[in-house]
């Protein structure tokens, strides 16, 4: 398949879209622009996991955010697409899991030190 770009102009900014990630950028009231982007967000939580070694708390807090949060666990496409500026819960859940596989050596769940 080949790589897919576009742009959509929002009210004040621009919507851009690459193969893999994307970014919208608008203007706010004070004429300063605000960025979003879901590809930062993602690296934020991964960075947050290898900083705290803890797929465990991570997986916690995200379940925690599904109960306490007004947004959907995993929303329809198009409103994660077109509304959404963060991964969905799903997909943060899923990430602690691949974190844990790719670093088996971390801390177990329930915060023992792994046996050599």
């Amino acid at each position: 398949m080949a790589a897919s770009y576009g742009g959509q102009a929002v009210l004040e900014g621009v919507m851009m879209r690459g193969p893999s990630h994307w970014s919208v950028a608008v203007r706010k009231p004070d004429g300063d622009i605000a960025h979003v982007s879901r590809h930062i967000e993602s690296e934020a939580d991964w960075v947050a996991l290898e900083a705290t070694e803890d797929p465990a708390a991570g997986r916690g807090l995200f379940e925690e955010f599904s109960s306490t949060s007004l947004a959907r666990p995993n929303p329809p496409t198009w409103a994660y697409l077109f509304l959404e500026t963060h991964p969905t819960i799903m997909q943060r859940i899923a990430m602690t899991k691949a974190w844990r596989v790719r670093n088996p050596r971390a801390s177990t769940p329930n915060g023992e030190a792994p046996t050599p």
